[in-house]
């Protein structure tokens, strides 16, 4: 079972760590898991970074872009895709501060749902806490400020 956290993050956030993204999953993970002094700290460390989410649009989009997705009537903020051929599920749980995605043998909803996000805002940053797998589900192109016509590729740092 997969199961990912998802971020939206400011813009000048997401430039500022690029090629750093390691620094936002520790604090992403910290705040998951601290139950210390430390924890109000970082809730306002990822209050700061982050943007809040309008929980209706954000379900409204996806539902429109993601066929085979269906809202619960008893969660209204739960967005489930059920995969018949490999019988597995994924579910995506819109909060005002993240998204959630816990998915368990449906690569397929995976896939549909980081689509959806990464269309509808370039900055959701994903962590998978078990795997220690993260990133920008849209990944980034920093701007060439020294010569604009020339592209610049998304690994290069200025």
């Amino acid at each position: 079972m997969s199961v990912y956290e998802i971020y939206l993050v400011k813009e000048s956030v997401a430039y500022d760590f690029f090629g750093k993204e390691h620094k936002l999953f520790n604090l992403f993970l910290e705040n998951q898991y601290e139950d210390s002094t430390l924890a109000a700290i970082l809730q306002k460390q990822v209050t700061y970074i982050t943007c809040s989410l309008s929980e209706q649009l954000l379900i409204t989009y996806i539902l429109s872009r993601t066929s085979g997705a269906r809202q619960h009537t008893s969660e209204p903020n739960v967005i489930t895709y059920y995969d018949t051929a490999s019988k597995g599920a994924t579910r995506l749980t819109v909060c005002p501060d993240r998204v959630l995605l816990e998915s368990e043998g449906c690569f397929s909803g995976e896939m549909s749902f980081f689509e959806s996000l990464r269309s509808f805002h370039g900055y959701f940053f994903a962590s998978d806490y078990e795997s220690s797998r993260f990133g920008w589900l849209k990944p980034l192109r920093l701007k060439n400020t020294l010569h604009p016509t020339e592209p610049v590729a998304t690994s290069q740092l200025i």
